[in-house]
């Protein structure tokens, strides 16, 4: 397969140009600079490197070029830290060697710098540049070049363009410079990558066996598929019977969980269903439903244990499911509640290395790579002693279940299969009666749009008028019966008289006519007609009550099937005990999907005991390495623990057998399910297809993207090589499905091959009602990325002591450190600020459970040299705990509260790191549950354009209580201006200060108030002081943003009054932008600095909105200079000046 070869190869490349120096230093030979420089080696080092390459006869060698080493720096002859390889190499360069020495460039490859030394990273190496600077290089340079000077040329303009520096003035904080230089051979040495790539070959090789893998050729289609419509909300009901467990009996689905759960149980084998999961919408509850629901399905079988496989490439996410499988809420008190096999607490088993550490802290049940036969956690399980002990305790849970002794093992599981099989039963047929009542009464709607009991009257009334009818017509007919005997005996004689007959026929008519109009009957002459007529509204008559007889009957039965069938579900939903709010389906999830659950866990629990207990005894069982050993091993196993979690890259490791060669498990997985697949590459999770039937891809395509590790460049020559893209066109379509290496991800790709797509939806289901942040947080995410689509489902928190979307204006510097950004004061604030205040955010969060700060703040930033001088900051409050680092140290993770420090100032003028797509502020500010804050440069949030940090910048400035008074920036200024005279503190002295400097003004004063409001002028009598300087020869220039005085897209009220009172002569009001200092000067004598907005602070002391103000006062010789800097400040950043004077 194409598909396939392109995808291995991207691998090999990834791998390729990721080298672990260390892993190739062995190998390689030392040389001189110089001699790259020159494009010639020496014929002594060209000789070593043959003498240790397999093909010895080669004219021409593939090599690599090391210009630079750099090793860890160390204390007291220790590495500063063990989190970092030994050693790097920044720049690397391939290239061709001749036999006699010459340097060639290469063919295929470019000079590169490794992508996990790049910004954005989540290595803990301080990045040396950005992707940025290094996609812009090589976009504006001709890649062509075939003489080894302007290629060794190139590289090092690359070099210097992406970090900064020459390699002769290269330095890095972490790390030391040596003089060494080396040569290698380009020879692959496969890394984590290597399970893949051997599966990727052994399907390859299989050739026979690539039509029955019919996830892998869904999911390996580089085209849209035909997709089915979800069914909606009210169509899907009737799916509901096929979703049989829940693994808690506290919380149920939401309506977008449930329709998600009902589409999974439709997957056939070669299906895959794409699930799109915002932040907080509760992908891992959907998970657990999943599973719970394949372990019931199996169990009621008494069949096998379903194999299921949770994975991604983030270790974050991986380890969050296990975490979460491992913490399942449910009542003690439930007779099912827990585990009747000790020791076993998770539903999930985790797979890894046998060469990873553990994760401190974590009490997982794992299984070891390579150790088949049930390694790591479950070699003390299968044991004699331990089967005795766990035989004994599980006869005495299932005894106390039934409620009475049971002395087997095999009695214990029949009864639990039976139970099982009465509660699915029980919980299928409300379901279907729920179903069978809202179809029959959406019929009878539709039949009947009137109502059955209109119908049925209706009926009745048709019916008696017939009735009516009939009995007139008897009258009618007795008495034509009379007439016509009292007709004239000479009639009948004249008629049979020719010449006379007209006579009697005319007399007849007469007498006819007389008759119908006595009766009211139609005009009729003739006695035949009225005779005729007569019987035939008879027939009508008594046609229609026998009709209205047979549809009232038919009518009437409906209407009691209906009744019946409402009883029978009212009985139902009665015995529920439905809680106030819930549907009954949330209910099931709680009573009898749990109890379904319990029941199938304890049933798998027993026949696990019985098949180890076998296994020990007999020694035929087949515990080998080869196919049908391992597979017993995991059936065995997925009795105890139903999912197994591991990364993509180990999957294909656990997933095989060996039995003299490697033998995939193909199609064995019965579902797996990637998580976190937007950020997941393609290549890492194709292989892993083969070896299942079905897949749920999880992810969020607006969050956190892949890292890919091929250049654009690099992957074009794949595609073409393998022959999946000839032309540029073919290329981009691929690039729309998502397959590509170097810009795709498994949730794009997902999306466009989903069996089922929501109306409207770029491919897939939805999951939309949020539960994790307050509203006022998520609304944000909502406007950035989701356009409406998420639900908030959690209540706003009265009287909450922190603004939910909040800032704190820090103008500090950004400084470049290596190829990241750092700023010393906005880490310094931080840190300050929340040990200042952790006592308080204790107190409210005790209530909830929390004891440490850790538990409660994190904080987010761009840039992993801000990462690492806060961590150090962080240590040395003693709060080294606190979560701090990029948007990937939080992905899938929330605090209550998340501190973002965005490093940039105001002299940057590029674009943003988090303003290039949505997804890093989408990700940050979704973390945060109670409060997101943002401590920078509030000059960098510029409202009014669609960047993710202006749309931000919309709810900041949205209300002037969003602001965070209570940092310590005395520091700062002191450092900036010297030391300060005097201190303000509080709303009074503020005011007075504020009132004593406008009278004492002799020729001008200055207010920057980044706010205005009427009241706040109103409240200190500001308009008269002002008048009464003004009559002084006294100068107001007044400096606010306009900007940051709208609210609900409008400017607020008391802002465009407080406009009117300054519209006087001698008032100079300038509109700014980006200003968010708050300053006081007085002539050339008094500077004031600090938090307290002048003209718009509330003034009444016990608002809740009077927040806690610090100013800083300078006098003296040296405050002329700080007032003319701060003026040309202002004087960049005025958009308009309102002249009154």
């Amino acid at each position: 397969m194409k598909q396939l070869e392109y995808w291995r190869n991207s691998l090999a490349d990834a791998e390729r140009l990721n080298p672990d120096f260390e892993k190739r230093k062995p190998n390689g030979i030392q040389i001189e600079n110089n001699w790259i420089i020159q494009g010639e080696i020496s014929a002594d080092a060209v000789n070593k490197l043959i003498a240790k390459h397999p093909d010895k006869k080669k004219e021409i060698y593939d090599v690599l070029l090391c210009p630079i080493v750099l090793y860890v720096k160390s204390e007291h002859g220790s590495p500063v830290t063990s989190k970092l390889p030994a050693s790097i190499v920044p720049l690397w360069i391939p290239a061709l060697l001749t036999k006699e020495g010459v340097l060639k460039p290469h063919p295929r490859y470019l000079p590169w710098i490794c992508r996990e030394y790049l910004e954005p990273c989540e290595s803990d190496i301080e990045p040396i540049g950005t992707v940025v600077d290094a996609d812009y290089f090589l976009s504006s340079r001709s890649t062509k070049m075939e003489q080894w000077e302007e290629y060794e040329t190139f590289a090092l303009e690359m070099f210097l363009n992406v970090t900064g520096m020459s390699l002769g003035e290269f330095a890095h904080p972490q790390y030391e410079k040596s003089d060494e230089c080396y040569l290698l051979s380009n020879d692959l040495i496969l890394g984590a990558s290597r399970s893949i790539q051997d599966l990727y070959g052994h399907i390859e090789r299989d050739c026979s066996k690539q039509e029955d893998l019919r996830l892998l050729n869904t999911f390996s289609k580089f085209s849209d598929v035909q997709t089915e419509q979800v069914f909606s909300d009210v169509d899907s009901e009737p799916l509901a019977a096929m979703h049989l467990g829940q693994m808690s009996n506290q919380f149920s689905l939401s309506q977008s969980q449930r329709i998600a759960m009902h589409h999974t149980t439709l997957l056939d084998t070669g299906d895959l269903l794409a699930i799109n999961g915002p932040p907080g919408t509760g992908k891992t509850t959907l998970l657990q439903s999943i599973v719970a629901t394949a372990v019931i399905e199996h169990a009621l079988q008494d069949a096998e244990p379903p194999i299921i496989v949770v994975s991604s490439t983030n270790n974050n996410a991986v380890t969050n499911v296990i975490e979460s499988f491992g913490k399942i809420n449910e009542i003690d008190e439930h007779p099912l509640a827990g585990r009747w096999v000790r020791d076993v607490y998770s539903y999930g088993a985790y797979l890894k290395s046998s060469g990873k550490k553990e994760e401190s802290g974590s009490n997982w049940l794992t299984i070891h790579k390579g150790n088949m036969g049930g390694s790591g956690f479950f070699d003390k399980l299968e044991s004699f002693e331990y089967i005795e002990h766990c035989s004994r305790e599980y006869l005495t849970c299932s005894s106390k279940f039934a409620g009475f002794e049971i002395s087997e093992i095999k009695q214990a599981v029949k009864l639990l299969h039976t139970e099982l099989q009465s509660k699915v039963k029980r919980m299928q047929l409300i379901i279907q009666t729920g179903d069978a009542y809202k179809a029959l009464e959406s019929r009878l709607i539709k039949k009947y749009p009137l109502g059955l009991q209109a119908v049925i009257e209706d009926l009745q009334k048709k019916k008696q008028v017939a009735v009516d009818s009939l009995e007139a017509n008897r009258v009618l007919r007795k008495k034509w019966n009379q007439f016509h005997s009292g007709e004239d005996w000479w009639i009948a004689i004249l008629i049979r008289i020719p010449i006379l007959k007209h006579i009697a026929l005319r007399k007849k008519e007469i007498r006819c006519q007389n008759f119908c109009f006595e009766n009211d009957m139609p005009n009729l002459k003739i006695e035949d007609e009225l005779f005729h007529w007569l019987q035939v509204e008879n027939e009508l008559a008594l046609n229609e009550v026998n009709l209205c007889t047979i549809q009232s009957a038919e009518v009437q039965q409906e209407h009691e099937e209906l009744q019946n069938l409402r009883q029978e579900w009212e009985d139902y939903l009665a015995e529920l005990s439905m809680k106030e709010g819930e549907s009954y389906l949330d209910t099931l999830d709680r009573t009898l999907r749990y109890d379904a659950f319990k029941l199938a866990v304890h049933y798998w629990e027993g026949r696990w005991i019985l098949e180890t207990e076998a296994m020990l005894s007999d020694p035929k069982y087949k515990r080998n390495n080869g196919k049908q050993g391992v597979e017993l091993m995991w059936k065995r196993l997925a009795k105890l623990t139903p999912c197994f979690v591991s990364t993509l890259y180990m999957v294909p490791t656990f997933f095989s057998a060996y039995l003299g060669k490697t033998i995939p498990l193909y199609n064995f997985i019965d579902i797996l399910i990637i998580d976190e697949a937007g950020q997941v590459v393609p290549e890492v999770a194709g292989a892993s297809f083969a070896l299942a039937k079905k897949a749920v891809i999880v992810g969020d395509t607006l969050q956190i993207p892949p890292v890919w590790k091929i250049p654009l460049s690099v992957d074009i020559g794949n595609a073409q090589s393998s022959g999946i893209a000839e032309t540029v066109n073919d290329y981009e379509k691929i690039g729309i499905i998502g397959a590509l290496a170097s810009g795709g991800s498994v949730m794009k790709m997902a999306k466009s091959l989903s069996r089922f797509t929501e109306p409207g939806a770029d491919g897939g289901l939805w999951l939309t009602e949020h539960r994790r942040c307050v509203p006022e947080i998520i609304k944000y995410c909502n406007d950035l990325a989701y356009h409406e689509k998420l639900l908030p489902k959690r209540p706003s928190i009265k009287n909450y002591f922190l603004p939910h979307m909040g800032y704190a204006h820090i103008p500090g510097s950004a400084n470049k450190q290596g190829g990241s950004l750092k700023n010393e004061l906005e880490a310094e604030i931080i840190v300050s600020w929340i040990d200042r205040n952790k006592d308080q955010i204790l107190g409210y969060y005790q209530n909830e459970g929390m004891t440490s700060i850790q538990e409660i703040v994190a904080i987010v930033t761009p840039f992993t040299s801000q990462k690492e001088l806060l961590h150090r900051k962080l240590r040395k409050a003693g709060m080294g705990g606190i979560k701090a680092g990029t948007v990937h140290t939080l992905q899938g993770d929330e605090r209550p509260i998340v501190i973002f420090s965005p490093v940039y100032d105001n002299n940057y003028s590029n674009t943003y790191f988090y303003d290039q797509d949505v997804s890093m502020l989408n990700v940050a500010v979704s973390r945060a549950r109670d409060s997101f804050l943002v401590f920078g440069d509030m000059g960098t949030f510029i409202p009014g354009t669609p960047t993710p940090s202006s749309v931000l910048a919309k709810y900041l400035f949205q209300s002037e209580q969003n602001e965070i008074k209570n940092i310590d920036l005395g520091g700062y200024y002191k450092t900036k201006y010297g030391l300060p005279i005097e201190h303000l503190h509080e709303l009074e002295y503020h005011r007075n200060t504020l009132r004593d400097c406008i009278r004492a003004a002799n020729h001008e004063i200055h207010i920057v108030s980044p706010f205005l409001s009427s009241a706040a002028i109103k409240a200190d009598n500001l308009d008269v002081l002002f008048d009464e300087a003004i009559q002084r020869g006294v100068k107001i220039h007044i400096y606010t943003d306009e900007a940051l005085n709208y609210f609900q897209n409008k400017l607020n009220v008391n802002y465009l009054k407080a406009k009117e009172i300054l519209d006087k002569p001698g008032i100079y009001l300038s509109l700014t932008k980006r200003v968010h200092s708050k300053a006081l000067w007085v002539d050339s004598s008094v500077l004031i600095e600090g938090s307290f907005n002048w003209l718009s602070a509330v003034r009444q002391p016990n608002s809740q909105w009077c927040r806690f103000e610090t100013s800083l006062v300078y006098r003296g010789a040296e405050v002329n200079a700080m007032i003319t800097k701060l003026k040309e400040d202002l004087e960049k950043r005025k958009v308009h000046q309102l002249p009154v004077g």
